[in-house]
């Protein structure tokens, strides 16, 4: 059957519980309710955006893209604190000097 096909993938399961929490978050704030819980649901509903990641699986390109990018981290890290200081250099002498 489609439903025991469906339910043995973790994404599908992913996909359900996101979905289902945004069609309760988005059910509370139409009938009005205003408290604690409806803003921590509406913060779940932000793992929606984790769903494009499942495309990392499918398209081959794409795992490539993302793994090259994750590999370049390390050396966009030291460019930026070596930015990070240069910034703060100039940012004491700035500050001394006007």
């Amino acid at each position: 059957s489609f439903l025991t096909f469906f339910f043995q993938s973790a994404w599908n399961w992913f996909d359900l519980v996101v979905v289902v929490i945004s069609d309760f978050s988005l059910l509370r704030q139409l009938t009005g309710a205003r408290d604690d819980q409806s803003s921590a649901l509406s913060v779940l509903r932000l793992f929606r955006a984790f769903r494009v990641f499942r495309l990392v699986k499918r398209i081959k390109s794409l795992q490539v893209i993302i793994v090259s990018c994750i590999q370049s981290i390390p050396g966009v890290a030291n460019a930026f604190l070596l930015l990070m200081m240069i910034m703060g250099i100039w940012s004491i002498l700035g500050v001394e000097f006007f």
